[in-house]
């Protein structure tokens, strides 16, 4: 069954039979259960949104009988469909799968368009963005003039004009045919959007018209003067001198193929440390046997994993001539979430040159694909940032030549693993001489007493240390001491700072707000534990819970890297995961 609202509100049969659902008012009840599928929503809230605000006195019965109608239209449709609609203690919902709702195609091929963009593919990803597109028939919504519908139809219908950006962009950066009489359509549609006047601007002096490009800024900054009162923002503004000046950049050569076999992220030139771990891998690495070389690098955010499989895969790399490919599986990216098993599968066979029009569609088939063309090649893949066995399983090659490093912030329970590599943050004199590395090549190295306070404060965890020292450059007139006392004014402003740090705080709030909510609730109550390190049955009495369940639920903040556990039975706090859960608790404190 496929449900419609990029456009008219629709429903289709699994053969593309378009069915009749009702009139207006039943239309309206299918959209709202649609914006919100898969959630209960309040017959008194159906009421309200129906209605606009005003209802009638039957509303709560018509509102019944609209439910009741609207099921069997959707009987007429599947065999299934009289059961898609819901009823709970708390009201409505209707059950819909994530490809059977055109909005959630549409972001599924979005997120695809734009993962791919980013590893280069530029002709994949406008395939992607162009399937994107063809599921739209108007504007969203466009039937419905219920209130409630109006903001999210908004939102739809901007996003539909970001992708048309993005897509022109790529068409016309890979030296795509004429676009500028498509680029003008859409710039009289949309006339105050910066980017789409920058690409007919840019479309007009590659077609050698660059008078015409000049006339399209200066419509725009009237407009921008007579309606906004302000002028264009500085890219646009920077296009327009470039235009002047015929300094634009030329568009990238046209169907170049994605070569990303070799595609390992640059090793850090200051890398610390880990010589343990280091020979442990690179020795293993060597062995042969009869199964893939599994090697799952765990712990906390900002402790280096990424950096180690890095490290270890340029140093053996030559013994893999036939690849050495890197994905960022996304794991704990809170602005786009984990890429899922089949988009990754989609990225890795475009890596490893297969043509975007060979990929099958389905999971089982790209994995199958996946292993067929990795059976004779002697390759290192490094998955970076996994959630969970479920994403990373159908991603391992099934050939004995290939080896796959894994780093993730948790243990990943059922993983067939040929060793499991803990790392652990740095010594103190590996977070220091990382401290000295660093700001040794921009200004004078302090006192080593000084930089052991600075590691110290930063729980000898690499990201920490990085941005510390990172900030200590940027302030020349500043002194160890001065950076010391910023890091350890007090804990509530060090909370503070582990929050707007972009690196530090991007990755604790990714592993924190993808724990569920009682293992949040439990990190946040320990906090105020008066001692550093508790006990299972100390934790239970702090927080009030029986010992058993609090037992499972430590021992699971462990497998996420949250909570470490010195001794069997014994737990603590990393201070700077301290710091930031303290950070949550005073939010959540402050909005009570």
């Amino acid at each position: 069954m496929e449900f419609r609202i990029l456009g008219t509100v629709e429903v289709a049969t699994s053969s593309g039979v378009t069915i009749r659902i009702g009139g207006p008012k039943v239309r309206t009840l299918l959209a709202v259960l649609l914006l919100r599928a898969n959630t209960s929503i309040r017959t008194d809230r159906l009421v309200d949104v129906i209605w606009d605000g005003h209802p009638p006195r039957s509303a709560m019965s018509t509102v019944h009988a609209y439910v009741s109608r609207l099921r069997s239209r959707l009987a007429a449709a599947g065999a299934d469909g009289a059961d898609r609609i819901v009823t709970d203690a708390q009201g409505y919902r209707i059950r819909v799968a994530p490809h059977e709702l055109d909005a959630e195609s549409f972001r599924q091929h979005v997120d695809r368009a734009r993962a791919v963009r980013d590893e280069g593919a530029a002709a994949a990803a406008g395939e992607e963005f162009d399937a994107a597109l063809r599921l739209w028939r108007g504007p969203a919504l466009a039937d419905i003039s219920a209130g409630f519908v109006h903001p999210h139809a908004a939102s739809l219908n901007e996003k539909r004009a970001e992708v048309m950006e993005e897509r022109l962009a790529i068409a016309l950066d890979t030296g795509q045919p004429e676009l500028v009489a498509e680029l003008r359509k859409m710039v009289l549609v949309y006339p105050t959007r910066e980017r789409l006047t920058g690409l007919l601007m840019l479309a007009l002096y590659r077609a050698g018209r660059p008078a015409e490009a000049l006339r399209a800024f200066q419509a725009i900054c009237r407009r921008f003067r007579e309606e906004l009162g302000m002028t264009p923002g500085r890219e646009l503004q920077t296009l327009h001198q470039q235009i002047l000046t015929d300094t634009v950049a030329p568009p990238k050569p046209a169907g170049v193929p994605l070569a990303a076999d070799r595609n390992l992220p640059p090793d850090l030139v200051d890398f610390t440390g880990r010589t343990e771990q280091v020979h442990r891998l690179t020795k293993r690495l060597t062995d042969t046997g009869t199964a893939t070389a599994v090697y799952s690098i765990t712990g906390m955010a900002g402790v280096g994993k990424t950096a180690l499989a890095i490290h270890v895969a340029h140093l053996v790399a030559d013994r893999y001539p036939d690849g050495q490919l890197f994905l960022d599986l996304r794991a704990h990216r809170t602005d786009s979430g984990a890429i899922r098993p089949d988009a990754a599968l989609e990225t890795l066979l475009l890596m490893i040159g297969v043509p975007r029009q060979a990929v099958p569609d389905t999971l089982e088939l790209r994995a199958a694909l996946w292993r067929t063309q990795m059976a004779h090649r002697r390759a290192m893949v490094v998955l970076d940032d996994a959630a969970s066995l479920a994403q990373i399983e159908s991603l391992l090659p099934g050939n004995k030549d290939c080896v796959v490093l894994v780093t993730s912030r948790h243990q990943l329970s059922g993983l067939a693993t040929t060793d499991t590599v803990p790392v652990e943050p740095l010594s103190l004199d590996g977070a220091t001489h990382l401290f000295t590395t660093i700001v040794g090549r921009n200004r004078e190295i302090p006192a080593e007493d000084e930089i052991r306070d600075t590691a110290s404060l930063c729980s000898c965890v690499p990201l920490a240390v990085r941005a510390a020292a990172d900030r200590f450059v940027s302030r020349p007139a500043w002194s160890v001491g001065d950076l010391n006392r910023w890091l350890a004014d007090t804990w509530v402003v060090r909370s503070e700072t582990v929050s707007r740090d972009v690196r530090t705080g991007s990755a604790l709030a990714g592993s924190f707000h993808l724990l569920d909510e009682a293992l949040r609730d439990l990190l946040v109550s320990l906090v105020a534990y008066p001692d550093s390190t508790f006990d299972v049955d100390s934790a239970a009495a702090w927080v009030g819970m029986p010992t058993e369940k609090t037992s499972r639920r430590l021992e699971a903040l462990v497998d996420r890297s949250m909570l470490e556990s010195p001794h069997y039975g014994t737990y603590r706090f990393n201070a700077l995961v301290w710091a930031y859960a303290y950070g949550q608790a005073v939010a959540v404190r402050r909005t009570a």
